[in-house]
């Protein structure tokens, strides 16, 4: 859906269902049904300009079949951004994401917090 001259929304979403015979990567198997709802929207910007960039945000709902202690409902947020006008090239990143990560020391998901941000840049001379 355009939002003025130069941006863009779009609505993303992915549904999965996928059989693991081995969630917790252990030498004693426990198998489940995991069922993945994954909806998300990007707002991009900038389009034909020398300064152009996207916010997206993306919820990933997480349903196990047998091991429901398991559920989990992870948040990710990514902002880029790059300007070029040929003699200078910018770009910055920056992102937020909730993992949830199967370990063979716990008996279930570690969950963490990733914060990232990044930049570069050029000059031309």
């Amino acid at each position: 859906m355009a939002i003025g001259d130069g941006a863009e929304l779009f609505v993303t979403g992915n549904l999965s269902v996928r059989a693991d015979d081995n969630i917790f990567l252990a030498n004693s198997k426990t198998n489940d049904t995991i069922f993945n709802v994954t909806p998300g929207a990007e707002l991009t910007f900038g389009k034909d300009a020398d300064l152009k960039g996207a916010f997206t945000l993306v919820d990933d709902w997480t349903r196990y079949a047998d091991n429901r202690r398991l559920d989990t409902n992870l948040a990710s947020v990514d902002f880029r951004s790059n300007y070029d006008d040929s003699k200078m090239k910018l770009q910055l990143t920056a992102g937020y994401h909730e993992l949830n990560q199967n370990t063979p020391d716990v008996r279930g998901l570690i969950r963490r917090n990733v914060l990232s941000a990044g930049g570069n840049g050029e000059v031309e001379i």
